[in-house]
């Protein structure tokens, strides 16, 4: 099992990764025509909003004393998964529509 350090760190790298493409997905919607680029916005807003609410558990998980960071973390992985999911998926359409 990870330590909270080594578990935040990774977490910040995820994150970093998730913010780069989605940098990258905002500058390919400010290309697209208007009914999908208004499809775009909503799905990165979604993301976003995903994005802020781990962004929370992660400083939750961070800020935790050592006994209690066990318990942070449960909530900081869940959020963390339904993040991954819905981004893999939103960005596998948004590459399925960009070809």
């Amino acid at each position: 099992m990870m330590t909270r350090e080594e578990y935040v760190e990774h977490m910040k790298k995820q994150l970093d990764e998730w913010n780069s493409k989605l940098g990258k997905w905002e500058q390919e919607v400010q290309k697209a025509q208007a009914g999908a680029k208004a499809q775009y916005e909503v799905q990165i807003k979604a993301l976003e909003k995903q994005r802020d609410e781990t962004v929370k558990r992660l400083n939750e998980t961070r800020d935790a004393s050592h006994a209690a960071w066990l318990e942070v973390s449960k909530g900081a992985e869940a959020a963390w998964k339904n993040m991954q999911s819905s981004f893999e998926k939103a960005w596998g359409e948004f590459q399925k529509k960009k070809l």
